[in-house]
């Protein structure tokens, strides 16, 4: 059971960690254009 939750929540965060990394390489982007 905790190893369940362990594991949802790993992959949430690296969901999360990727999103982030996506919305500052475009910001990025828009910034330097």
């Amino acid at each position: 059971m905790i190893s369940t939750d362990l594991k949802v929540t790993a992959a949430l965060l690296d969901c999360l960690s990727l999103a982030i990394q996506l919305n500052i390489e475009q910001s990025l982007i828009l910034f330097f254009e």
